[in-house]
This record gives structure tokens, C-alpha cells and sequence, in this order.
């Protein structure tokens, strides 16, 4: 009998080989054409369009900065931040940086003071870099992720089906603002409340 961890890294394998390959994503357009054939033409697209974003950015802050688990509606499951213990699993004495989280930005800093006189792209190009890994001291070593938990979603085929949070705000400064002025949304979002001084929820696995 193969052994269990070796069938299910082979079936995550393949499942980034392929997860690109069928794009069934809906586009708030295509939203759109439901609602205006459900209730008419009552908002305008980019009124409703608008509408939709100002939901799902308060909705993200909420699960972030509230540990709101969101119970999403037709029996979907539910979305929610998940906090994991980070596992250091060692290989000949060293710590295997494949199963962890990749610093970039540090990395890329140390590689720029290693290398002056190179640019990023023939940085890039260098074998065999040394790369930092994010040791989540700031999170007493646990690894908060957005999640989507199937375990009560009535819906065929779901191990076929990822969530994927988008981005969040792209400018760090954003979020140095006074933080009542601030929504935290997606990925980004997540990983600058986390470091936030004015953080006090706490998240379950």
C-alpha cells in the first residue's frame, strides 16, 4: 500500500499543475447580468459594482480583525482566518525552507547588500541563494491563513474548488495611516494586522 503522505503530496502536485489550466471564475459583470435579470436595472453597473467591493472589504476586515467566521450562504461552508503551529522540519541538520513560508522582501534586501554592483534580475539568476523564512515570532510561531472550511458545504466535487483571497491594499504605507481609518482586506491585509500594536483578537485552527 503506498504510503499516505506520498499519494496526497503527488494529488497537491498535480492539482497546481492543473489549477490554472480551467478558469471558471465569474466576473462582478457577470453578477451583474444576474441581478439586473433578478431585480432590473435598479443600480447601474459600477454603482453595483462599487457596492460589491465596499462589502467585501468590510466583510474581509471583519473575519480579520474580529475572527468573524463567515457562514457563506446555498451551504458553501464558511470563510474564516485559521491559525496553524508552524512545523520546522529539519533535513541533515538544516531547516527544509520547502515547507516554509519565504521571506521575500528580507531576502531580496540581504541578496541587494550581498550583491551591490548586480541587479535584481541577475541576482535572480544565482543558484543555490540563501533565503530567510518568516519565524513568526510576532505570532508566538503560529501561521494565520484565510480559509475556506468545506467540512458543512453541500457541494459536488469541492476538493476541485480553491479560495483564493485577493492581494489587499499594495501600498505599505497604508497601512502606517491611524488605524481607524484603515480596512484590512485579503492577503496583505492579514499579514499587516497581524504585526498590528492594535491587534487583541485571537484566532482558532
Amino acid at each position: 500500500m503506498a504510503n499516505k503522505d506520498t499519494w496526497i503530496a503527488k494529488y497537491r502536485k498535480d492539482m497546481r499543475k492543473y489549477q490554472n489550466k480551467y478558469i471558471m471564475d465569474y466576473s462582478y459583470r457577470d453578477i451583474y447580468d444576474y441581478y439586473k435579470e433578478r431585480f432590473g436595472n435598479k443600480l447601474k453597473y459600477k454603482e453595483f459594482k462599487a457596492l460589491c467591493v465596499d462589502f467585501n472589504k468590510l466583510l474581509s476586515n471583519a473575519i480579520i480583525t474580529e475572527s468573524l467566521e463567515f457562514k457563506m450562504p446555498y451551504r458553501l461552508g464558511s470563510l474564516r482566518i485559521r491559525a496553524k503551529k508552524q512545523r520546522i522540519i529539519l533535513r541533515d541538520g538544516k531547516a527544509d525552507i520547502q515547507k516554509m513560508a519565504v521571506d521575500w522582501p528580507s531576502s531580496r534586501k540581504m541578496w541587494q547588500e550581498q550583491w551591490p554592483n548586480l541587479s535584481m534580475k541577475e541576482i535572480l539568476e544565482i543558484p543555490h541563494k540563501k533565503v530567510l523564512v518568516y519565524t513568526n515570532d510576532h505570532s508566538n510561531g503560529y501561521i494565520m491563513r484565510w480559509y475556506w472550511d468545506k467540512r458543512l458545504a453541500y457541494t459536488k466535487n469541492q476538493n476541485v474548488y480553491v479560495f483564493k483571497t485577493v492581494k489587499g491594499e499594495q501600498d505599505s504605507e497604508y497601512y502606517k495611516q491611524n488605524p481607524e481609518d484603515i480596512i484590512y482586506y485579503g492577503r496583505r491585509g492579514l499579514a499587516a494586522w497581524i504585526k498590528s500594536d492594535e491587534r487583541t483578537n485571537e484566532y482558532f485552527g
